[in-house]
């Protein structure tokens, strides 16, 4: 039912707003507010939740089983199409363009800090035919998504590719380790969309038969770590993986195809936007700046930030990215290399190798200040990723002391941290770099995609009882227990 709902009124010229179940109730009330909508859809099981959000209109589509009482006010639209005549409803479908809108997606963070960020027709048709050619799917294969479809890699992508290919689409009912098995080899599941740390979920499970001569040939999606990668293939087998690049509000998309570069992101996709690396001032924060205010490219292995070319018949409307901009956000970017261009900045940092791939290096956001220079957290992160015991890691600056790195870790099933291996994982990095201080948790807060939300994760550092406090000259942890005051949360 979301699925046809969400087709159906693209096809009649509506614009959607696709929600997920997991959303809080200030998530969905904020994207309700922001993109005036005035319709909602929900199926009867959460009538009354879907009433309480404050839509003009309440429709309820699907359900199964013995359907509940219909609040007042709702409208039931299952006996309407019973009774229907669907050959005479007079509605026609429309000829939209490309660059008119399709739907407005949830991004950019949690709560009253989510975003709509604005998806064209054209991208989502895009992002259907590019990941369908990626996957090389046809109708021999079958889709399996564990992503919401209010997600990029839910609707646009794994739902997008499956009907572009002509492969069936298995949907799960969430991102769960423990069914993940069991649903692939139910539903012969050959092609797998994944995005952000989902690959670390898998591997968070004890070793069981299911995993044998397993169906799938192919992964397919973004945010992959190389140690993932790695023990992906290590643990389940010679699997395929096609790691890309992509965001939601951007109209760049790379992907390494071969997957003989672990970790690479690979190189531009035939029919996407050009693309281009620019040099960074990371202690100005600022671009640097040629003759004529001109940008200037990165040389090999540089750091930088990455830029994507602009149509210009693109109405700029489409490509204010989110549907609520920022007063200070500046995204497209006039006269970048010469008078009349205009760029997307994509506010990524990657590098480009001398064979001409590309490499993923995290958020301009993500690049902190510290006596060492400014470093990115992802490098951090990715050490303490490294621990055998360690499933899930994200770190932030601390608060008042922005110089000093604290964070957050999740435990694998049954583990226990080694602070040895802690130890020597950590020496990679200068010592200044290093976390003061660290606190497990018993799983880390994830965004719709699978990534870190830091938030929500510093917010449940800052109640959890026990943390790990760090001597990161002499590279020595020890146990302490923070203020008896703070209390003891399930989360820590």
């Amino acid at each position: 039912s979301y699925v046809s709902a969400v087709i159906a009124l693209n096809r009649i010229g509506a614009v959607s707003v696709p929600l997920g179940i997991a959303g809080s109730v200030e998530l969905h009330r904020r994207a309700i507010s922001l993109a005036g909508a005035q319709h909602l859809i929900t199926d009867p099981e959460t009538a009354r939740y879907g009433k309480a959000l404050g839509a003009t209109e309440l429709l309820l589509l699907g359900g199964g089983g013995v359907r509940p009482a219909v609040p007042e006010g709702a409208l039931d639209l299952e006996p309407l199409a019973a009774e229907a005549d669907c050959s005479s409803t007079g509605l026609e479908s429309q000829h939209t363009e490309g660059d008119e809108l399709a739907m407005l997606l949830v991004a950019g963070g949690a709560g009253e800090q989510a975003r709509l960020a604005r998806i064209s027709n054209q991208r989502w048709a895009f992002s259907a035919l590019g990941g369908a050619t990626l996957a090389a799917l046809t109708e021999l294969d079958t889709v399996y998504c564990c992503t919401g479809l209010d997600h990029t890699t839910g609707i646009m992508v794994a739902l997008g590719s499956a009907l572009a290919g002509g492969a069936r689409h298995a949907l799960a009912q969430r991102c769960d380790a423990a069914t993940f098995w069991h649903e692939i080899r139910q539903c012969g599941a050959t092609v797998v969309f994944y995005s952000g740390e989902m690959g670390r979920e898998l591997l968070n499970t004890a070793p069981s038969t299911a995993v044998q001569k397993h169906p799938i040939r192919l992964l397919c999606g973004s945010g992959m770590r190389a140690d993932t990668w790695r023990k992906l293939r290590n643990r389940f087998g010679p699997l395929g993986i096609i790691e890309t690049y992509g965001s939601t509000e951007g109209n760049a998309l790379l992907a390494n195809v071969t997957g003989v570069k672990v970790g690479s992101v690979g190189r531009p996709v035939p029919g996407s936007a050009e693309v281009e690396l620019v040099r960074y001032d990371f202690e100005r924060s600022d671009f640097v700046r040629g003759r004529a205010g001109r940008l200037q490219v990165c040389a090999a292995n540089e750091p930088g930030v990455l830029l994507s070319r602009v149509d210009s018949t693109m109405p700029l409307s489409l490509f204010d990215g989110y549907a609520e901009a920022m007063p200070d956000e500046q995204r497209l970017i006039e006269g970048a290399f010469r008078s009349g261009d205009r760029w997307f900045d994509s506010q990524d940092v990657l590098s480009r190798d001398l064979a001409g791939d590309y490499w993923y290096l995290g958020r301009l956001v993500d690049f902190v200040r510290t006596p060492a220079g400014v470093i990115s957290m992802r490098d951090v992160e990715e050490a303490l990723c490294a621990v055998s015991s360690v499933c899930m890691a994200a770190v932030w600056p601390s608060e008042g002391a922005p110089e000093r790195i604290v964070g957050a870790l999740s435990l694998r099933r049954g583990a226990d941290l080694d602070t040895e291996e802690l130890g020597r994982a950590l020496a990679v990095l200068e010592p200044s770099v290093r976390p003061v201080r660290l606190t497990i948790l018993n799983r880390l807060p994830v965004t719709g995609g699978f990534r870190p939300l830091k938030s929500l994760t510093r917010m449940r550092a800052e109640e959890a009882l026990e943390q790990l406090v760090y001597d990161r000259r002499a590279n020595r942890s020890l146990r302490a227990v923070t203020q008896p005051r703070l209390r003891k949360t399930s989360s820590g």
